[in-house]
């Protein structure tokens, strides 16, 4: 059975507007996967997954919040394993969401804005990007 060997953040970016007024704004939120790619060496793969949340001012479609997160996760495989691009959409975005979900939560309160809160398991949506992300990485 393959294991997670190490998760690390290799980078994360944060982006706040100032606040033009103190009316109460209506905000879109979008999350999304940028990036997955997948390195094999022997009986060791590497996955990158960037990550990245945005808020949109409802009214304007400006961007008042931009976070991005890069993980590189690195998994000591298996006899069993068999394809790097499943393994890396559903076994590493889903090892590496909890960690992106507690730095996208405490980097909003951090920027002042209210907690939100991103699901507990990955949206199939994203599930959906990241395998059209994967196909766009390195061959």
């Amino acid at each position: 059975m393959s294991r997670l060997d190490s998760l690390v953040l290799t980078e994360c970016t944060a982006f706040r507007e100032p606040p033009l007024a103190k009316e109460r704004r209506t905000l879109r939120a979008r999350a999304d996967i940028d990036e997955l790619t997948a390195r094999r060496n022997a009986d060791i793969l590497v996955v990158v997954v960037e990550f990245t949340f945005e808020l949109v001012d409802g009214d304007s479609s400006a961007s008042c919040c931009d976070i991005s997160a890069t993980f590189q996760l690195r998994y000591l495989l298996g006899p069993d394993f068999i394809d790097e691009r499943d393994f890396a959409v559903n076994r590493a975005v889903v090892d590496a969401w909890p960690y992106w979900r507690t730095l996208m939560a405490q980097t909003m309160a951090n920027m002042g804005y209210a907690p939100y809160r991103l699901p507990p398991s990955v949206p199939p949506a994203l599930v959906r990007t990241a395998h059209e992300v994967f196909d766009l990485g390195p061959a």
